[in-house]
């Protein structure tokens, strides 16, 4: 995928699709639980994104194998 010679639009589109995938709950979870705990800023940002996922959407946030 060449993503210079794409346009603006489809890029943004891609873009979204893969920041859903990238920041969806089970992979933020693995991300979380596989970063070392001197990466306290990385860290902290992930428990944010998965708070923010389980006040969002409780109901889906129990079906998750976590």
């Amino acid at each position: 995928v060449n993503l210079t010679a794409m346009a603006a639009e489809k890029f943004e589109q891609w873009y979204r699709r893969f920041r859903k995938y990238v920041t969806g709950p089970q992979m933020t979870w693995a991300l979380l639980r596989d970063t070392p705990p001197h990466q306290k800023e990385v860290r902290r940002g992930l428990r944010r994104t998965l708070r923010q996922f389980i006040v969002r959407h409780p109901i889906r946030a129990t079906r998750l194998p976590w």
